[in-house]
């Protein structure tokens, strides 16, 4: 399974959309900035397990990956709303 990151910063993601293939890929969230969000939303439908909240590990030595289960498409990341963190949304395209 290879593992994909989708950096978060405090405004959105800049490095949207990612594109995964869904029971092949893993997502890591990673922060892209000290005043990142430690959390992220997601669709229920989109990891194993149903997440709907996905912690944002400070760099790639973070052990919180999110494995796809997602069907074709795209689904929506977005931001907590923090006093830090503008409300933004990312895009993570689901395949295969």
């Amino acid at each position: 399974m290879a593992t994909k990151i989708m950096t978060v910063q405090s405004d959105g993601f800049p490095d949207h959309p990612l594109v995964v293939t869904r029971n092949q890929d893993s997502i890591h969230f990673i922060q892209g900035g000290t005043n990142a969000p430690t959390q992220v939303t997601v669709p229920s439908t989109l990891f194993q397990g149903g997440e709907t909240t996905c912690v944002v590990d400070a760099n790639a030595n973070g052990t919180h990956l999110y494995p796809v289960v997602g069907t074709d498409g795209n689904y929506s990341v977005g931001l907590p709303p923090t006093p830090k963190a503008v409300q933004g949304t990312g895009t993570i395209q689901v395949s295969g």
